[in-house]
């Protein structure tokens, strides 16, 4: 009898631990901003690959735009490059992105994809629900999250909202909201070159001295991972760093403050490089 309860003993032991012993490491997902202006050549079938194949449900969120019938032409897309589930995610209210049936579509995507329009509107959709919860959990255990222009501005903590790259390099300028947080790290610009914003993130970076700028090109995207950030599709990728001892002084001939940045670093990138994030 004592030996029968050792071994019961043993293996409950042997059991216990194997529950707490989990199975795989749970990873963020891929994050894949795209500089607007048409499709990245090769992005898409990459991302389709990473996220597990045809398979995967690729869930598509035009909240960006107000056209009518937004997000077909790129659920056309998806499904054009091999993905075989794709759905179109478009509630018109918190609310109806919270009912439980909407809320069951975001659990069981692998990749979220967000249209161009305005960044705006889409935190005015998601901001507080439990579909951007739903979102970021899901995102934290290794769900893709990428959109091209609008779509790739809501990436970060913090977003640029509008604004013209004519002016000084000044606070305040640009204005600022909260983006969706999954990309907490940077804050991403799009259009870079063919609408000339080289300098909008040099207004905003001095701000938030903790993180980076990302400004991508049309047609050109980037698939970031927890440590690299690899430069895909036909232009070219800017990322931005400034020095800590960025400060807003006020020259004698202006009546207005303006960044005094002592230090910059840009690094321009082109398709097939990959860089540490």
């Amino acid at each position: 009898m004592r030996t029968t309860r050792l071994a019961l003993h043993l293996v409950l032991t042997l059991a216990l631990g194997c529950a707490s012993t989990p199975s795989a490491v749970e990873r963020p997902g891929i994050v894949a901003p795209v500089g607007g202006g048409g499709e990245a050549p090769g992005l898409v079938p990459k991302l389709i690959a990473l996220a597990g194949g045809a398979e995967a449900h690729v869930v598509v969120i035009p909240a960006a735009s107000s056209v009518k019938d937004a997000g077909r032409s790129t659920v056309e897309m998806w499904k054009r490059h091999g993905s075989e589930r794709v759905t179109l995610w478009n509630p018109k209210s918190k609310s109806d992105a919270d009912r439980p049936e909407s809320l069951e579509v975001l659990r069981s995507a692998r990749i979220y994809w967000f249209g161009g329009g305005s960044q705006e509107r889409i935190m005015q959709l998601l901001a507080d629900t439990e579909a951007l919860r739903i979102l970021r959990h899901n995102h934290a255990r290794g769900a893709i999250v990428g959109g091209t222009s609008a779509g790739a501005a809501v990436l970060g903590d913090v977003m640029l909202v509008r604004g013209e790259p004519e002016g000084p390099i000044a606070p305040d300028r640009l204005p600022t909201a909260a983006g969706l947080g999954v990309l907490p790290d940077f804050i991403v610009d799009q259009h870079l070159l063919a609408r000339a914003r080289m300098v909008r993130l040099l207004n905003i970076l001095p701000a938030h001295p903790s993180l980076k700028g990302l400004g991508l090109e049309e047609r050109t995207g980037a698939i970031i991972t927890e440590d690299t950030i690899e430069i895909v599709g036909a232009g070219q990728a800017v990322l931005y760093s400034t020095a800590a001892g960025s400060v807003a002084e006020m020259p004698p001939t202006t009546t207005r403050p303006m960044w005094r940045i002592p230090e910059i670093r840009l690094s321009v990138l082109l398709p097939g490089d990959r860089v540490p994030r």
